[in-house]
């Protein structure tokens, strides 16, 4: 798979773009509920060690937790091309 198809999450590691089905702000009451209702073996945390910014839902189910923010992975999302 090309770059064009992918969301950079930085050192840690790179999410298909396709697969994404949601993007949002880690610190929402909502997304602490999704969090505590979904299995740890669903959860991927690629923050590397920094503050949690955003979670990214997969089309999978899996929960995606990424230390870039919500601008940063959306502005990836629309150009096609990793920041």
């Amino acid at each position: 798979m090309n770059n064009r198809g992918l969301i950079d999450l930085g050192p840690v590691g790179v999410v298909s773009a396709a697969r994404v089905v949601t993007v949002a702000r880690a610190d929402t009451a909502g997304m602490r509920r999704l969090l505590g209702a979904t299995p740890s073996d669903h959860i991927l945390d690629l923050t590397g060690g920094q503050k949690r910014q955003a979670i990214l839902v997969l089309d999978s189910g899996h929960v995606v937790l990424a230390a870039k923010s919500v601008q940063e992975l959306s502005r990836q999302l629309r150009s096609g091309q990793p920041t």
